[in-house]
C-alpha cells in the first residue's frame, strides 16, 4: 500500500520592535518555566517551546488596557501560567510531567491558517526535546482553527490569547498522545474548543495507553531537517513556501494547480541542489499528486540513489514494482518493515510475497493487520491470497467486502473472482447431477 509524505498527516503575524529585548525575556520565561513535579509522575515529555513575537504584542496590549498601573505584570507571566495550568493538569490527571526544557523565539513568516504555520513549525530540530510546541498569536483569515498537532507526532502550533489558551494546549498535547476528537462536549477532546477542563474516559485511557510512546523523530522529518542545513537562506525559504502549501491542501478548491505549484518550485530546489536526496523525495511525492507515475518513481529511484532509503520510499517502490519486479519488490518490502513495521508498510509486504508466489507467506503477513479491514485494497490482496492457498470461502468472504468497499476497478475484479467461483460452484452441482 502506497503511502507518502503530504498524507501523514495541520493572522496575519506583524513583526515589530527590539528583538534583543524579547529574547532577554524568553530566558526569564526559560527559567521560569522549568518546575519540579511529584514523585507520583512517572514519565517526563520533553518539551521545546517556539513563540512568535506576536504573542509578546498581543499580551502587551491586552495587560495596556486591563491594568494600566500594575507595572508588575510582564507578558511572560502569562505565558508562564499557561504552561504551569497544562504541566498540573498531566501531572495531577496521567501522571505525567511536561518538562519545558527550551524556550526560544519564533521567526515564522506570516500565515493565513494555522495549518500553513504547522508546516513551518516542521522546520525546527527538536534536540534536546521530544516534541516542539509554537505558540502564536495569529489571525486565521481562511479557518477559524485555533491548533494543530500532530496524530502521535512530535510538533504542535497553538493560538494563544484567546481566553487563556488552556484548553487549546491540553487539546492539541492529547493528540500527540493518541486521543481523539469526541463527540462529548463537555470533554477537553470536544472537536471545537468549549473552555471545558473535563477529560472524558475514552480519551484518559487512550493517553494513559500511550504516555510511554516513543518519540523518535520520523525519518523524513530528520532528513527535512539535514537537508535545510544544506540550502543557502534564499533556498531554505523556497522549500519552507513549498511545505506551507501543503497547509492549504484541505482549503483550496483547485488542487491540481497547487501541487504543480509545489512542484515547479521544487524543480527550482533541484537545478541547484541535484544531490539532494530528500528534494527528489519531495518531488515524488508533488508527482503522484499529478498523476504522474512514472516520473514519481524515477524520482524515488534517484532519491535511494543519493542515499535516502525511507522506509516510506522503500515501501512505495516495492509497491510499484510488486508486479513489474517482483523480487525487487520483496526485497525493498522486507527492508521496510524491518526499519517500520506498520500495517501500510506489511500489506505492501504481503502483496509482494503473493506476486513472488508465496502465498503463506502472503497470509502470514497480511493477517497480521487489523486498521486496514475498511480497506478495499487490503481486502482484495487478502482474498486473492486465500484463493492460492485454495481457501475459498475466505476468499469470497474477502471479495465481497471490497464490492462493498470500493466502486472501481477493484470492485470489477472482485466482482468477476466470485462470478467464477459461482459458475465453478454450479457446473460441479451439474456434474453431480448427471453422475
Amino acid at each position: 500500500m502506497r503511502r507518502g509524505l503530504l498524507t501523514l498527516l495541520f493572522a496575519s503575524a506583524v513583526y515589530a520592535g527590539p528583538y534583543e529585548d524579547f529574547q532577554s525575556e524568553l530566558i526569564i520565561l526559560n527559567k521560569r518555566t522549568k518546575v519540579t513535579h511529584s514523585n507520583e509522575c512517572d514519565v517526563h515529555i520533553k518539551i521545546k517551546e517556539v513563540i512568535g513575537f506576536e504573542v509578546k504584542q498581543y499580551y502587551e496590549k491586552e495587560r495596556n488596557e486591563k491594568d494600566k498601573n500594575d507595572s508588575r505584570k510582564s507578558w511572560y507571566m502569562e505565558i508562564d501560567a499557561l504552561n504551569k495550568a497544562v504541566q498540573e493538569n498531566y501531572s495531577q490527571n496521567f501522571g505525567i510531567c511536561i518538562d519545558i526544557v527550551c524556550v526560544e523565539e519564533w521567526k515564522h513568516e506570516p500565515s493565513l491558517t494555522l495549518e500553513t504555520l504547522m508546516q513551518e513549525a516542521m522546520f525546527i530540530p527538536p534536540k534536546e526535546a521530544q516534541a516542539v510546541v509554537g505558540l502564536t498569536r495569529l489571525k486565521a483569515l481562511l479557518t477559524s482553527t485555533v491548533g494543530r498537532a500532530e496524530p502521535l507526532g512530535n510538533y504542535m502550533v497553538i493560538r494563544v490569547g484567546k481566553e487563556d489558551g488552556r484548553t487549546i494546549y491540553l487539546h492539541e498535547f492529547a493528540h500527540l498522545l493518541g486521543a481523539q476528537h469526541v463527540n462529548d462536549q463537555k470533554s477537553i477532546m470536544y472537536e471545537q474548543e468549549s473552555g471545558s477542563l473535563h477529560w472524558d474516559r475514552t480519551s484518559k485511557k487512550i493517553i494513559i495507553s500511550n504516555k510511554n510512546r516513543s518519540w523518535e523523530l520520523d525519518e523524513t522529518k530528520v532528513g527535512l531537517h539535514k537537508c535545510a542545513l544544506h540550502l543557502d537562506e534564499k533556498s531554505l525559504k523556497q522549500l519552507k513556501s513549498i511545505y506551507r502549501l501543503f497547509g492549504l491542501q484541505n482549503l483550496v478548491q483547485d488542487k491540481h494547480k497547487l501541487w504543480q505549484t509545489a512542484e515547479e518550485r521544487t524543480s527550482q530546489l533541484l537545478a541547484s541542489y541535484p544531490k539532494e536526496g530528500h528534494l527528489h523525495f519531495l518531488q515524488s511525492e508533488l508527482y503522484e499528486q499529478l498523476g504522474k507515475n512514472e516520473e514519481s518513481m524515477g524520482e524515488l529511484e534517484k532519491a535511494l540513489a543519493f542515499g535516502t532509503d525511507y522506509a516510506v520510499l522503500q515501501n512505495n517502490l516495492a509497491y510499484y514494482y510488486s508486479e513489474k519486479n517482483p523480487e525487487r519488490a520483496l526485497k525493498l518490502a522486507q527492508s521496510a518493515v524491518n526499519k517500520k513495521p506498520n500495517d501500510e508498510f506489511r500489506e505492501t509486504l504481503g502483496w509482494a510475497y503473493y506476486n513472488n508466489g508465496c502465498y503463506n507467506e502472503a497470509e502470514q503477513e497480511l493477517i497480521k493487520i487489523k486498521s486496514l479491514e475498511k480497506n478495499a485494497e487490503y481486502q482484495y490482496h487478502l482474498g486473492m491470497t486465500y484463493d492460492k492457498l485454495n481457501k475459498w470461502e475466505k476468499a469470497k468472504d474477502a471479495l465481497r467486502k471490497v464490492i462493498t468497499l470500493d466502486k472501481g476497478k477493484l470492485r470489477q475484479f472482485a466482482d468477476k473472482k466470485l462470478k467464477a467461483y459461482e459458475y465453478e460452484e454450479n457446473s460441479d452441482e451439474k456434474q453431480n447431477k448427471d453422475e
